[in-house]
């Protein structure tokens, strides 16, 4: 037992005094740094290191963790007011604040506290995230990547799909159970969650629309195509099943439409 716990303790040390080298390594880069040029080149690496020693290091001493999450934060809104990320290769963490799909993938607004920034995971980097359904608002994940500008807006976009990380996965956004029947124009904009029968499905050039009735009237389903492809079941969305699904009430041509964002709001229940 005594020779588990030495180990142990070594093992301890060995990790705080490899996490205190890679500090000082940080400190003595951001003390080189003499022109504002430098900036990028030296706080990327940096802001990487802080990460890495936080998640090795915060487990065995939560208020060191506490200190260099504060320090990351904080190199963070330099390198944002310096304006020079675009084009680093960064690490972030943050929780997800929104959730959207686009043609060739899906877009997580992400969240550290001091600013927010826009994960883009293409089609196929999202398919082979682990806990990929855990990947919704809510969840915080850990995700490394090249950052760049797009129509004025911070994103970061990871190569592969082992460059993101879900360390606790979100349950997705409330939507109110509502009853078919007693949606409106006045609920467009709003997140709510339906369950229903499907009456028909018609494919359409990007997507599938799916009609659900339940005992008060029917709806319509928008399923855009990367969602339609990735539903779970999603070949039994014929008449007759049963469906549960949350999403955005669009209104298109007088048509209400219930617009699920991700593949995992939408749920074939039989």
């Amino acid at each position: 037992m005594y020779a588990n716990e030495v180990a142990q303790q070594r093992k301890m040390c060995h990790l705080i005094l490899k996490s205190q080298l890679a500090l000082e390594q940080v400190t003595l880069r951001l003390e080189t740094v003499r022109e504002f040029g430098d900036i990028a080149k030296v706080l990327g690496p940096a802001m990487n290191t802080v990460l890495q020693v936080q998640t090795e290091i915060g487990g065995l001493v939560p208020e060191v963790g506490m200190g260099l999450s504060k320090i990351d934060d904080m190199l963070a809104s330099l390198m944002v007011e310096a304006g020079s990320i675009s084009g680093e290769t960064l690490t972030v963490r943050g929780q997800v604040v929104r959730a959207a799909s686009f043609s060739a993938g899906f877009k997580f607004t992400l969240d550290d506290g001091t600013g927010q920034i826009l994960l883009l995971l293409w089609g196929e980097v999202y398919d082979g995230v682990v806990d990929v359904v855990g990947l919704n608002v809510g969840a915080t994940a850990l995700v490394a990547g090249e950052v760049g500008e797009y129509e004025g807006e911070l994103q970061i976009v990871p190569a592969e799909a082992k460059d993101v990380t879900v360390e606790a996965a979100g349950d997705g956004p409330y939507a109110p159970r509502r009853e078919i029947g007693g949606l409106s124009a006045a609920d467009v904009g709003t997140l709510v969650e339906v369950e229903g029968d499907v009456s028909r499905a018609e494919g359409f050039s990007s997507g599938l629309y799916v009609y659900i009735t339940d005992d008060t009237g029917e709806v319509q389903l928008l399923l855009w195509q990367n969602v339609a492809d990735r539903v779970p079941d999603g070949e039994k969305l014929v008449p007759g099943a049963r469906v549960r699904a949350a999403g955005e009430v669009e209104e298109y041509r007088g048509t209400l439409q219930v617009v699920p964002r991700l593949p995992f709001d939408v749920e074939v229940l039989r």
